[in-house]
């Protein structure tokens, strides 16, 4: 008998799993309300149309750059625990947990900091957490650079793609789970780059999200569903073409 066709879910994260925006937050968090002030206003200049990565870039490195990658480290694993305890929306988790209970592969991929889905992710039990990485020195500094820069639009897809192109992570190999992340690009290369030819097996695939960046993440599902702000799931807007999922 063959193998069953894999099922994967994947869930962008601000907004969808949770309540509202993690990042600003988790920035203010890190260098207080004044420094915070103090980054937005220098990368301000990029809040135009078509420059979101870059106005994200140079926050980042304002706010990052010098830091030991262990302190924000540790803030994450804090503001990480928190999300879970305080931010998440029950009817997304309520989904998220049917998934797991399936038995089907769970993913973050989300323009959102790992530094902090790392620690929500391993809390929820899912497969693996594709989101931004600060880059560190071999000190241990960080760079204030991304590593592949952001992870949205195209580039969530080409990451799935990269993950589902890895070898099949079965039911129970939870260690293998945690530690399986799609190889990222080199530091200078542009989040949107071609998509690499990758050979992915057929797969069943579900897809969660709630703005714009997660568009080509939801055409790219069998199951897209558009979670909507002001209506709960199991019965959220549905974005153009998708299947109402049935548990």
């Amino acid at each position: 008998m063959g193998e069953s066709i894999r099922k994967v879910a994947l869930f962008d994260f601000d907004g969808t799993l949770s309540r509202r925006d993690c990042l600003v937050p988790f920035l203010w968090r890190c260098v207080g309300p004044i420094e915070f002030a103090r980054a937005f206003a220098r990368s301000a200049h990029f809040l135009v149309p078509m420059q979101r990565d870059s106005f994200k870039a140079s926050l980042l490195w304002q706010i990052f750059h010098g830091k030991r990658a262990d302190e924000v480290s540790d803030l994450g694993e804090k503001f990480g625990r928190d999300i879970v305890s305080h931010r998440l929306r029950p009817d997304t988790l309520e989904r998220l947990q049917w998934h797991l209970g399936q038995g089907h592969e769970v993913l973050f991929v989300s323009a959102s900091l790992a530094v902090y889905l790392d620690t929500v992710g391993r809390l929820l039990d899912v497969t693996t957490v594709i989101a931004v990485e600060l880059e560190s020195d071999e000190d241990g500094i960080l760079t204030g650079r991304m590593v592949g820069g952001n992870v949205r639009a195209r580039r969530k897809v080409e990451l799935v793609k990269q993950y589902l192109a890895g070898p099949r992570v079965l039911e129970g190999d939870a260690a293998e789970r945690k530690s399986k992340k799609p190889p990222g690009p080199p530091p200078d290369t542009s989040p949107f780059v071609e998509e690499s030819a990758v050979n992915v097996e057929p797969c069943e695939i579900w897809a969660y999200g709630n703005s714009d960046g997660d568009k080509q993440l939801l055409e790219f599902a069998d199951h897209p569903v558009w979670v909507s702000r002001y209506q709960n799931i199991p019965t959220p807007v549905i974005a153009s073409g998708a299947k109402q999922p049935s548990p």
